[in-house]
């Protein structure tokens, strides 16, 4: 507030400014806090994961695997948390000592696109969680051919294991080790 005034939160794609303390005094300052791609992509590689899921849709003998993927942003200072869902969307969930940003896949797609460039540590699931989104684009709503739906599942595995889709039908997913200095 200032001067009895609320001042307004303006996302943008690149950047957000987000007003957290504001002084009456007239001797302080404005502190604001600035987002961009090259932040949050910093922050989900620190505190961030890929979630896939799976789950089954259709009745007994048409049931159909669906799979998914989201972006989870998880810390315990809740501002940094509002300012990053302002700018990209999600639901922020508490936990017990820690808040969780959800980001669903329609509104992560954008996001994972802006931060791929920055990421170090959780680049090739973002590739892999585009790659099914991608697929699903792709293919529309029309049923899936068993061919598709190997595919499909082969993406979806290539998210949890942190490798590539060719890696996994061909047995090499690996869960990637730590560096040894």
């Amino acid at each position: 507030r200032m001067a009895g005034r609320v001042l307004e939160v303006v996302p943008s794609p690149v950047a957000i400014v987000l007003t957290c303390h504001v002084l009456t005094l007239p001797s302080q300052c404005v502190t604001v806090l600035v987002m961009d791609s090259q932040y949050i992509a910093g922050f989900f590689d620190a505190d961030g994961c890929v979630v896939a899921w799976q789950r089954h849709a259709g009745r007994r003998r048409n049931r159909y695997p669906v799979y998914g993927v989201r972006l989870n942003f998880t810390n315990n200072y809740l501002p940094v948390l509002e300012a990053i869902c302002q700018q990209v969307g999600g639901t922020i969930r508490p936990n017990r000592n820690t808040y969780t940003l959800e980001v669903g896949e329609r509104e992560a797609e954008p996001t994972m696109r802006a931060m791929l460039p920055y990421l170090y540590v959780k680049a090739s699931r973002i590739r892999a969680a585009l790659a099914l989104i991608e697929h699903k684009r792709a293919t529309g709503g029309r049923p899936l051919t068993p061919a598709l739906v190997e595919q499909r599942r082969l993406i979806w595995q290539s998210i949890k294991a942190s490798a590539t889709p060719d890696e996994v039908r061909r047995g090499l997913a690996a869960r990637p080790t730590m560096p040894t200095v």
